[in-house]
This record gives structure tokens, sequence and C-alpha cells, in this order.
């Protein structure tokens, strides 16, 4: 279900209560004119009643107190007048109520609100609010990783004035190799490889010793444009000098540097409907780019994640968990709420995992900060929380996957 198909519902229940209040409105409007005219009829009555009483005397509307007979004709008259008004009245009333009579319309009304209600909790997001709770952060701290991210965007002029605005340090020795990368992957984005080729010659040692394919990736794409361009010359001299050096390290690389020098066949036919088109896709570029920003970072000593955009993705995988769990483990929040850890296990996926997970074999629990895991003298680990429940006595006991006797304060906390 989309909003437009809840958009259509809520129209079709405005449609419908429209219409039950033009009915009510009808229906009070015809009760008001029977009572208006009721009104009227008994007015007239008591005008002919005193004109009738003024020309033939008092004494015709006085009743014998002696018997209790009726004196006078007109006021016999003016009883039956009055009440044959009043039945009018009654029937009149009576019909506009039947007219009026709405319950299966307000009863369809009440289903289709009802169902609309629940079509909304489905389509509009939940309310995160109880999924979350407030801790304590330093705001030193976060205006730190707010500076590290803007640094990171490139957003170099926004981070200087907000550094200055949060009175935080900037040195600007740390912006200066950010503001090269960036300028590099935007000339990269603008199909410029000047630059690159730049600093791929003044890192290449450093760029060869982590393995990196950047050097490979800068020269691939610089034969790829001048083939486009038409310089076939140009392009398998340029193939002559860079390529050889990667041609015989990986099976991998020698295939792909083979299929580039075979894309001069087909300069004349036409590349883009040759059988190496894929090399031409225009996502080569943005491709190139990305990976400039990766390992131009590492190389340089620069970390090419940012920390804000870490937190929030895994804030983002991680919140249909926790909601899922406040909503069963309602009204009992505050239960988990003054932890550090979560309540619940969340699988943030191998990109978000930085760091071993230690599982005590004894407890089958995770280490933590308030559990963390220590190391016996005879080598196995075990959680410390563990290892306090085997030394009660506080003296020496058995490793229990060894004939080793081992102690706790002898034992060393390991560090991940």
């Amino acid at each position: 279900m989309s909003l437009a198909t809840v958009a259509k519902d809520f129209e079709r229940l405005s449609k419908k209560a429209r219409t039950l209040q033009t009915l009510r409105c009808q229906c009070i409007d015809d009760v008001l004119r029977e009572l208006e005219e009721a009104k009227a009829a008994l007015d007239s009555l008591d005008a002919e009643g005193e004109g009738t009483g003024e020309s033939g005397g008092g004494e015709a509307q006085l009743m014998d107190v002696d018997d209790g007979q009726s004196l006078g004709v007109p006021m016999e008259i003016c009883a039956r007048s009055s009440g044959g008004i009043l039945g009018d009245l009654q029937q009149g009333v009576a019909r506009a109520a039947a007219a009026g009579n709405m319950a299966s319309e307000e009863k369809e009304l009440s289903t289709m609100l009802s169902k609309l209600s629940k079509a909304v909790d489905k389509v509009m997001p939940p309310d995160i609010g109880k999924a979350v709770h407030s801790i304590e952060f330093p705001p030193e701290l976060l205006n730190q990783v707010i500076l590290e991210h803007l640094l990171r965007c490139g957003r170099v002029e926004i981070a200087r004035l907000f550094a200055e605005e949060a009175q935080l340090p900037l040195d600007e020795s740390h912006v200066g190799p950010y503001v090269e990368i960036l300028q590099v992957m935007a000339e990269i984005k603008e199909k410029k490889l000047e630059s690159a080729i730049e600093f791929v010659r003044t890192h290449h040692d450093s760029l060869l010793q982590r393995g990196a394919s950047l050097p490979l990736r800068v020269a691939k794409m610089r034969y790829l444009q001048l083939l486009e361009e038409g310089k076939a010359a140009e392009a398998i001299m340029h193939a002559k000098i860079h390529f050889p050096r990667y041609f015989g390290e990986h099976a991998a690389e020698k295939k792909e540097i083979l299929q580039l020098m075979g894309c001069v066949a087909y300069m004349k036919r036409g590349l883009l409907t040759s059988p190496y088109k894929h090399f031409f896709a225009p996502s080569s570029w943005p491709d190139l780019a990305d990976l400039f920003w990766r390992e131009g970072c590492e190389t340089v000593g620069l970390e090419s994640q940012k920390p804000l955009a870490i937190c929030v993705t895994a804030g983002i995988k991680a919140l249909p968990t926790l909601l899922k769990f406040a909503t069963v483990m309602q009204g009992r929040l505050a239960e988990w709420g003054k932890s550090g850890t979560l309540p619940v296990e969340v699988d943030l996926g191998p990109e978000c995992q930085y760091h071993s997970v230690f599982i005590c074999p004894v407890s089958r629990e995770q280490a933590s900060l308030e559990n963390p895991p220590m190391m016996m003298q005879c080598g196995h680990v075990l959680c410390e929380q563990a290892l306090r429940k085997l030394s009660r006595s506080g003296g020496r006991f058995k490793c229990p996957y060894c004939p080793v006797q081992v102690s706790l304060q002898g034992s060393l906390r390991l560090t991940f």
C-alpha cells in the first residue's frame, strides 16, 4: 500500500462524511420547519380564541364551578384544534426522523475510518522516539566528529567557520591533504587525469607496497581516453611504457591488459559497439574517483570513511530491530535504557565491523567493556565474569580446557 492509495481512501471517506452531514442538516431543517409551522398554528389559534372572547362575552369560556359543565363551545373547539396541531407536529417530526435514520451509513463511515487509520499506520513512518533513548555525549566530541565530516566531504570553508564558532582547534596541515585528494577527485570526474597521474607518480612505491590497484586503473583510463580521442599511436606508446610492469603479476590483470590492447583493432569500426565496450562505460569515471578517494587517503595517511556517515548508517540499519523490540517491550524500556549495550543483536554487515568479536566459551556471552576478555597463564581466553566465577576462592584453579593451574591475578586483559 502506498500514500496514493491512502489518499484515495481518504477522498472516499471525506465524500461519505460530507453526504451524511448534508442528510443530517436536512433532517434538522425538516424538524425546525415542523416546529415553526406548529408554533404558527398555535399562535393563530390563540388569536382566534381571544377574538371570540371579546365578541361573545367572557362567560362562554368560563366553567360552571357548581356542575363542572362547559358553558362555551369555543373552548371545546380550541382543545380539539390544539390537539390536532400537536398530533400533526408529532407525525412530522417522526417522518423527519425516519428520513434521517442513517444508522447503516454511520456504521459504514465508522468502518471506513477504522480501515483508513490502520492504513495510515502502515504507510506513515512509525514513532521512532520510543526506540531510542537519550545518552550523555560530550558536545566537544560531537563537534569534532562534525568537523571531520565536513573536511572529508570537501566543505573546507564551512569546516573552518564551524571550527571557529565551536572553538575547536583546526590544524591547517591536516586540511591540506584532504584538499589535495578532493581536488584530484573533482578533476577525475571531469575526465582530467593530469593530477591523478602526477599523484600516482609521486606515491608510486607506496601504492605498490600496499597492493593498490590505483596505478593500473589510472594508466588504463588514460589509455582508453587516448583511444576515444583517436590517438592510436600515443595510446600504444602509453601502453608500452605503463602496462608491462603489471603484465606478469596477476592473471586477472594480464587478461585485462590483453583485452585493452584488443581495443585498438576496433577504433575504426567503433569502440562503443565492440566486444570491449564495457571499458568505455560512463560509470568508469565515478568508479575511478571513488577508488582514488579510498586508496589515495590510505596512501597519505588519512581515513577514507566518514565517522558521522557510519554512525547514521548503523543507526538506520539498527532502527527497525530496535523499534520492533520497543513495541514488544512497551513499559519496560527503562530496564535496558540505562545500560551501555543494545538489548538485542543487530547485524550491521561486514562493512561496519572494525574489530574482532569474542564470545566466551564458558558463559557463551559476548565480551564488552564491562566484561572484557582475559587471557590466562596457559594462553586460553575467557571473559572476566566467567573467570571470577571460577576463582571464587581467590586462589588458583584448573583451566577448563587444559590441566594448567591458573589464577585471576595472573591473567591479562585483551583488547581487540
